[in-house]
Parts: C-alpha cells; structure tokens; sequence
C-alpha cells in the first residue's frame, strides 16, 4: 500500500489550489449550496421537468478545450462538499461548475494509472477510486493505493458499492472482492461460490445485492444465484438500477433493456424504440424517470411506458453515453465516449423547435388566440400550436404566401395572417382561407404589421402604406 497526500491538497497557491481560487464567485457559491443540498436531503429538490422534451432542456458541454483532462468519461460522481469527480481515460478530474483539477500519475505519485474506471464515496466524505492500476482510497486529503499485495485478486477494479450494511464491495478483472481492514479478500458464499469479472451493483429492498458479471448474479443470504436466458435474459448484463417503485432494470450488451418482476424478464429493444440494444449506463432521477444512456444510439428517457430519445443529430451528444448522474440541483450529467461532459438542467425558457414539431424554427411573429391556441409565423407557413401539438398552414393549404410577417384576431375569430409576397389571408373559424390582395384594395403585397381596432376594422401595415379593412371577420359557422 502505497500512502501520499497529493501537492494539490495540501499547499495553497499551487496549481489546484490556484484554480479553485480564479472560480467566480457565483460558482463557488452555488456549489456550496449544493454540498449543503446534499448533506440536508435530496428529497425536496425537483429533478428535470418530465413535462418537457429532452431537446427543451439547458444543455452545456465541456470538453479538452475547456479543461477536462479527456472526452471520455467513464463515471460521474458528487461528493458531500458538492464538488463533481470525474473518471477520464487520463486522470481523475475536480470540477466546481468553472474550473477543473486534473490528478494523474505525473502530479500524483499514489495514483497508479490515469484510466479511471469508477469512483465511490463513504459517508465520512471517503472517495474511492478504481484504476486499472488498483484500488485508491483519499481520504482526509491523502491518497492510499490497494493492489494485490492487500489482497485483491485482480488490480483492474471496475465497479465500487459500499451497501446498506456498510460493506465496500469490489467487482475487478477477477474475483468478487470484500474490501475490509486494509485489505481485500475473496467473497465466498456459503456453498463455497464466487463470480467473475464484474461491471455493476445494486441494491432492492429485500436485501439482495445483484452483480453484473458475466452473467447476472443475485445474492441474498449469502447465496449467489445466477439468472440468464432460462430466466428471459439473453445476454450478458452491463448496467443495473432500481425503478423507483424498486423494479430492477437490466441493461445488456446487445439484447436492449431488461426488467424483472420478480421471477422473470422482459425485453424493451430497439424494436420498441430504444436508440440502441448496448446499454452502458442506467440511472432513475428522483421523479422516477429512467434514463438509458446507449451504445451508438445517444440517451433515451423512458417514462410512463413511453421513450424520448437524443442523439447527435438532434444535439451535440455523441452517441456513445458511457456514465449518467443526477446532481444535488436536479441537473442530469452525462458522460460520453469522445464527446465529453454534458449536463441537461432546467431553464427559464423551455424551446420549441424541430424535435417538438416545429418544423421551421424561425420565428417571425406570435398570437395567441383567444382560444388559447399559439400561432407562429415562420418563414415557411404559419403553424399552431393546439393541445400541445404543431399544425402546419402553407400555400397548398390556401396561404397566400409562405413567408409570414404579422398576425392579429378578428371579433370573430378569425386569424389574420400577413405574407411577405401573397397579401393577406383570413383563416377562418371554420379553417377555410380568404385571401385579399392589391386587387381589394390592399396597398403592398408585403404585409408588415396587423392592428385590429376598437371599432372591428383592421389596420394593415404594408411596404406601400397603410391599409384599413371595414369589412366583416366570418364568426364561428
């Protein structure tokens, strides 16, 4: 075991200390809260907005560029004093929402390799690291390393889980280890049996602790139990979470996402919707949401039996999400395998574009109807928005143009809506169009502005003048 206090921890004005202190301040603040959110409780924190699309979110991306050591990110972790930790193919990463500090093998003599593969924390505020290298335990601001020599019966650590009852359970390339008293010894059930080769933990309700490994593994009275394709799961298991009504899901590699219900699984595949069948990452946020982060088909929601995808033709998300974690804010934090880190959160402005329906995003006047209807014009047709639903309107449905610039309500109902080239139509209650032009008396075929006024008549701006229109808005049929 090899025992160091990194230089980063322990003399400000260093290099780690130093990019701490440039943080704004708003930063750093927010931050503490966020440590304070956690030490308090979770509970009364909302998660992500489920009403919304996953494209409406706030996203933000950092990458090299912006100070992340490297674009893969295998695990994401927020510890008790709100700093993020992130696993990276070359070194493990501290971020304070501004500013990111970088340990690796060249500044931190006790780090055995710079690919990080997990990361945990105790309650006392203990992180732990996993490596190819061995286990690295800091602790108090020094940094401990476990390898074979303490026991472990495989250097390459690749999943961490301290469970209920306080044991620090090590799933590495050999066998399923307990790490205890400085060292670490083979678990062994009760019949003698261990496993293989683990990626994943977690807990349900009833004492069972599963494993994924090479094949699913439950165990629960010290007895391991293995699950496979006679119990409905074809392939190897790759990810596990609990649902928030304690259903365990299964991600797999290859077969898509497996749920049991107690004695058997079922399969939600491609064929149902999921972006991909490789699943690397699951997590369940605090309303319950499943996300699925995929291999070669972005990340996906799934909520009330329905799925959401995003992958990177919609957003800059590559493909390939390796880690998922919810924040003390509610924020979702996905770590990718190239594409960096992201972070989807709540704004005060929720966006309606192409993935909502809103086929022209080019927004060039709004109304809302009376009716409570949204209308939009866009340079190709006017649409609106109706129960939560875009409805197109363009030339070949009677528009007289597609470039729309104004619009205003009649008395009746009507909408007025005025073109860049065609004049102006009235869509009426009963959704048939008129259209009016120079031929009417309109001053310009540009129709810049609307104004209906107290007395019923409208008021039309064009490129040529101005227009006034006595005539009668059509009332509901």
């Amino acid at each position: 075991m090899r025992s160091i206090r990194p230089a980063f921890l322990s003399r400000p004005g260093d290099r780690g200390d130093a990019a701490i202190g440039r943080a704004p301040i708003r930063s750093m603040v927010r931050w503490l809260l966020a440590g304070v959110v956690l030490a308090i409780g979770l509970d009364d924190i909302p998660a992500l907005d489920p009403s919304r699309r996953i494209t409406q979110y706030v996203h933000d991306v950092w990458q090299r560029d912006d100070g992340l050591p490297q674009n893969t990110v295998k695990d994401i972790l927020q510890t008790r004093d709100g700093y993020l930790w992130l696993a990276t193919q070359e070194g493990l990463a501290r971020f304070d929402g501004a500013r990111f500090v970088v340990f690796n093998a060249r500044n931190t003599a006790a780090l055995p390799d710079d690919n990080i593969w997990t990361l945990g924390e105790d309650a006392d505020g203990t992180l732990w690291i996993g490596t190819p290298g061995g286990l690295v335990r800091m602790q108090d601001g020094i940094l401990a390393t476990f390898t074979s020599q303490e026991g472990l019966p495989a250097n390459h650590v690749r999943s961490i889980h301290r469970d209920r009852k306080g044991t620090l359970w090590i799933a590495n390339a050999g066998e399923l280890s307990v790490f205890e008293g400085g060292g670490a010894r083979v678990y062994r059930d009760r019949d003698g049996r261990t496993l293989k080769g683990g990626y994943s933990f977690v807990e349900t309700a009833d004492g069972s602790l599963w494993i994924a490994a090479d094949r699913l593994y439950r165990l629960r009275d010290d007895r391991l139990t293995a699950y496979g394709e006679a119990q409905g799961l074809p392939a190897r298991p790759s990810a596990l979470v609990t649902g928030a009504d304690d259903t365990l899901w299964v991600g797999t590699f290859g077969a898509g996402l497996a749920r049991f219900d107690g004695s058997r699984f079922t399969l939600l595949t491609a064929k149902d919707g999921l972006p991909g069948d490789l699943i690397y990452a699951l997590l369940t946020d605090r309303d319950g949401n499943l996300w699925i982060g995929t291999n070669g088909g972005g990340l996906a929601r799934y909520r009330d039996g329905k799925l959401q995808t995003l992958s990177d033709e919609r957003a800059r998300l590559t493909n390939d999400v390796m880690s998922l974690f919810e924040d003390a804010e509610g924020s979702l934090w996905v770590g990718t395998n190239g594409g960096g880190l992201h972070r989807f959160k709540d704004g005060d402005f929720t966006t309606f574009g192409p993935p909502e329906g809103l086929a022209v995003p080019t927004a060039s006047c709004l109304l809302q109807a009376t009716d409570g209807d949204l209308w939009i014009g866009t340079s190709g047709g006017v649409f609106r928005l109706h129960d939560g639903k875009f409805d197109r309107y363009t030339k070949s449905d009677g528009l007289a143009g597609d470039a729309v610039f104004s619009l205003a309500e009649g008395d009746g109902g009507g909408i007025w809506i005025g073109t860049g080239d065609g004049g102006l139509s009235l869509r009426d209650r009963r959704g048939h169009f008129r259209t009016f032009t120079k031929a009417h008396g309109l001053t310009g075929r540009f129709v810049v502005s609307l104004s209906p006024d107290r007395g019923g008549a409208l008021w039309v701006g064009t490129d040529l003048g101005l227009s006034r229109f006595a005539g009668a808005d059509p009332g509901p049929p």
